[in-house]
């Protein structure tokens, strides 16, 4: 919450050992960290169903935790380029 707050993000580690942050936002807001916490890869992936901001939000973070696999497999995933 407190991250949500100062950052408009918060981080995800799940349990493959990859952490995410997800940025305030409803697709397009998910982004893979490096080891360094710098962003690697960006997310692109939206919850079927015109969701509210914070649930939208929400969904990716369970998502992530539950089965990242799948999400990655839907996701379409671009490398940041610095």
């Amino acid at each position: 919450r407190r991250s949500l707050a100062a950052r408009n993000s918060f981080r995800v580690r799940t349990r493959s050992g990859r952490r995410y942050e997800i940025q305030r936002g409803h697709h397009a807001n998910v982004y893979e960290l490096d080891a360094q916490n710098k962003r690697r890869d960006h997310l692109c992936v939206y919850p079927v169903g015109g969701l509210p901001e914070a649930d939208c939000m929400l969904a990716q973070k369970l998502w992530l935790e539950a089965n990242e696999e799948v999400l990655r497999s839907v996701a379409v995933i671009t490398p940041v380029h610095a």
